[in-house]
């Protein structure tokens, strides 16, 4: 875990990067300046590479395409007082071509896993949608992805500063600017 402090932290959250270094890298130059860069997996060095050119720290954990990493498969990440908890999301068989009823059924099977460790909100990708939403009082969140290849890409931004939280979701459609698609605050 990374240990607590009050003063504001401002962490970039990324999933399903598949290589698009690049765009993790004109994420963080356009929204920093940050403490951290957090990728929940399938493209684990696209930010690596990304928090060493920034020097900032860096957290991850292994997606289902990350094959040559010992990365743990879930994280739980402490600071100011919220428990974050990281994950890809392939372990619990989400995907985005289910119908509604089923993602609803594992929003709140991820809910509870945040839940059962103590955390506060949980964070997946594997589906390459956004979500922002709050399930059985955890915050449930998906930054999309920053594949190459899809015609809009996001990222999120999580800003801590002691009992306050804020979440943002940015997409891109190529060749335009970033836009706020979705926020929490708390």
């Amino acid at each position: 875990m990374i240990g607590r402090d009050e003063r504001l932290t401002r962490m970039a959250l990324f999933a399903d990067t598949h290589g698009n270094v690049a765009g993790v890298r004109e994420a963080v130059e356009r929204h920093g300046p940050l403490d951290m860069i957090v990728h929940l997996g399938d493209g684990i060095e696209d930010g690596l590479a990304a928090a060493r050119d920034a020097s900032i720290a860096f957290v991850c954990v292994r997606g289902n395409e990350d094959h040559t990493t010992d990365h743990e498969e879930r994280f739980l990440l402490e600071t100011g007082s919220w428990r974050i908890m990281l994950m890809h999301g392939h372990q619990v068989d989400i995907n985005p071509y289910q119908e509604a009823e089923t993602l609803e059924g594992h929003y709140r099977s991820l809910a509870a896993l945040a839940k059962s460790s103590g955390a506060h909100v949980i964070c997946f990708g594997h589906t390459h949608e956004p979500l922002l939403k709050v399930v059985d009082d955890v915050i449930v969140c998906n930054p999309g992805s920053l594949y190459a290849g899809s015609a809009v890409t996001g990222f999120g931004m999580i800003e801590v500063s002691g009992k306050k939280i804020h979440i943002s979701l940015y997409g891109k459609e190529r060749d335009r600017d970033w836009e706020t698609c979705a926020s929490y605050s708390e």
